[in-house]
Parts: structure tokens; C-alpha cells; sequence
């Protein structure tokens, strides 16, 4: 999905650095049930399992792209109804 200046898409294991950058930080990480980030593996473990929770219908998630500064963070969909 694409807008005027973000682009939402699906995280890959590229995108780890920027998630350490990003989640790294106590700021950002503060009101989260985890947090923040203390390495690269914790964001690998994090885009490593989006396949499995996309499948079984638990959860969307998208990183959030600005189109000159790069990843700003991650936004996503759960808690699906079968209506």
C-alpha cells in the first residue's frame, strides 16, 4: 500500500537493523508489553515469525515506510472476526 510519502509492507530480514534502530530505543519501546531491543537477533526472531502468525490468521503486520527517511515503525491487524 502505498500513500503520498509512507509505504506500508511486509517486514523482512532486511528491515532487522532499522527495527534494532527503531526498538532500540527506550522512548519508543516505553508503553510496550516488551522492550526495547537489545540486539539484532530479537528483531530477526520478531520478522522470522510474521510468516507463521500471518498464517494462521492471528496477526498483519506491515512496516510503516517514509518514502525519503526510511522505516518509522511497524503497524499491524489482529484479533480477526470470521463475520
Amino acid at each position: 500500500m502505498h500513500g503520498p510519502t509512507l509505504t506500508l509492507r511486509l517486514p523482512v530480514r532486511e528491515d532487522a537493523a532499522a527495527l534494532l534502530e527503531l526498538a532500540g530505543d527506550p522512548d519508543v519501546t516505553r508503553w510496550f508489553s516488551w522492550g526495547p531491543y537489545t540486539g539484532i537477533e530479537q528483531p530477526l526472531y520478531y520478522i522470522d515469525g510474521l510468516d507463521a502468525w500471518r498464517d494462521s490468521g492471528e496477526q498483519l503486520d506491515f512496516l510503516i515506510v517514509h518514502r525519503e527517511h526510511g522505516p518509522a515503525g511497524i503497524t499491524g491487524l489482529n484479533d480477526f472476526s470470521p463475520r
